[in-house]
């Protein structure tokens, strides 16, 4: 057996072809690091504490960043289940708890909802307060347009009711 992507531990498998997660979530933190100034408390949102390739990115960025812990903190972590509409419900939560959080590290899929969360809170947020964001490169890219008619018991009405005129490209 070949495990591809995300490897799975004691499968006895005889070899995995994918990603270095650990060295993804050291990039992330060593960018972080060389990108801010002063204090920053980070917000970290993932797909599932279950998932291997997650956790060793969190781990990656959370090593990486104990030299830093003067000034760098995480302040918290959501699970949102790799889900937009849920990344959406968790991060604008989490920011609405810890207002302090100055920086996001997504660690799994759901960056659209979550980057829709800040967009949607940035209005309320103290005026010249930013987020830096970082997310894994394999994140979708989108764009702005108009969602066709969903109905009304699909996953997509129900990002529709929180994204109004986005839909992925």
């Amino acid at each position: 057996m070949v495990t591809l992507n995300t490897d799975i531990e004691n499968s006895r498998r005889i070899a995995y072809v994918g990603s270095n997660y650990t060295r993804s979530g050291a990039t992330a933190a060593g960018l972080l690091q060389l990108m801010t100034s002063g204090t920053v408390n980070v917000g970290i949102v993932t797909g599932s504490s279950n998932i291997l390739c997650h956790t060793e990115r969190i781990a990656g960025f959370l090593k990486t960043l104990e030299p830093f812990s003067d000034r760098i903190r995480v302040v918290d972590t959501v699970e949102i289940h790799d889900d937009e509409v849920e990344s959406y419900e968790k991060t604008t939560t989490l920011l609405s708890k810890h207002p302090e959080i100055n920086a996001l590290f997504f660690a799994a899929g759901g960056v659209y909802g979550g980057c829709r969360s800040v967009e949607a809170l940035g209005k309320k947020r103290r005026s010249g307060s930013s987020l830096l964001i970082w997310s894994p490169p394999h994140a979708k890219c989108w764009k702005m347009a108009p969602l066709p008619p969903p109905s009304a018991n699909s996953r997509k009405f129900r990002a529709a009711t929180l994204f109004p005129c986005c839909l992925p490209i």
